[in-house]
């Protein structure tokens, strides 16, 4: 169905902002008014909700995070980035495995199991899309391109 992505994105967005306050990160939220797709809204959501997720556990102290996102033909492109000052000289390639850890002892207290990005690659892949990480002067960014569902 035709699902209105602005109103999606930016209520499960705002779900996070007390847990990011609480955190002492800034939850900045630059999704383009009037993105629509043919999509499944439950899966945008939990979409959203594993990439916000994961930028919260790993963003760096008193840090930032950006949820971005705009149509791009009859998809779009949803962009999550979080403060991670450690991110250079990283394989990011990695972090879309199962179980994955990038550094054990900086995970002990934060919870989960390690599969978040793993089913956000899922989700992208039923949309024929991409999703990828990379890191650019002190944030990590992931980035999904979702083209339509297959």
């Amino acid at each position: 169905e035709d699902v209105d992505i602005t109103k999606a994105l930016n209520e499960t967005t705002d779900t996070f902002s007390s847990m990011a306050k609480s955190n002492s990160i800034t939850l900045e939220n630059k999704v383009e008014d009037n993105i629509h797709m043919r999509a499944n809204e439950s899966q945008i959501r939990q979409l959203c909700s594993l990439l916000v997720d994961n930028a919260i556990k790993y963003c760096d102290p008193e840090g930032e995070i950006i949820v971005a996102a705009a149509q791009k033909g009859k998809g779009m492109v949803l962009t999550v980035s979080n403060s991670y000052a450690e991110g250079e000289n990283t394989d990011y390639n990695r972090f879309f495995e199962r179980f994955y850890r990038k550094d054990e002892s900086h995970n002990v207290d934060k919870g989960g199991y390690g599969i978040g990005l793993s089913i956000a690659e899922s989700l992208v892949e039923q949309y024929n899309g991409t999703i990828s990480a990379d890191w650019k002067k002190g944030m990590i960014s992931f980035t999904c391109v979702l083209k339509g569902l297959k």
